[in-house]
């Protein structure tokens, strides 16, 4: 198999990378993260913009990395003491 159609492949199948430029299906972007409906109602309560399309909903790529990283970077600043 050649590496286009292996490529071919996982964007097809939901699997592969978040990229910046790139819009997901609300679905397909929590197939790509491994991630649940828990897991994605969590994350829309901490920020993610969702973005409804008649009945669908999406998630602009740049967007998402953006807030993972601000919700990364508060996780990992000591607070307290």
């Amino acid at each position: 198999m050649s590496r286009r159609a292996s490529a071919l492949g996982r964007s097809r199948s939901g699997l592969g990378p978040i990229e910046a430029h790139s819009i997901y299906p609300l679905s397909v972007f929590m197939r790509r993260l491994g991630i649940g409906r828990h897991s994605m109602t969590a994350l829309r309560r901490q920020g993610l913009p969702v973005h409804p399309i008649g009945n669908r909903l999406f998630i602009d790529g740049g967007e998402a990395i953006d807030m993972l990283r601000r919700v990364w970077v508060a996780d990992q600043t000591p607070t307290g003491t």
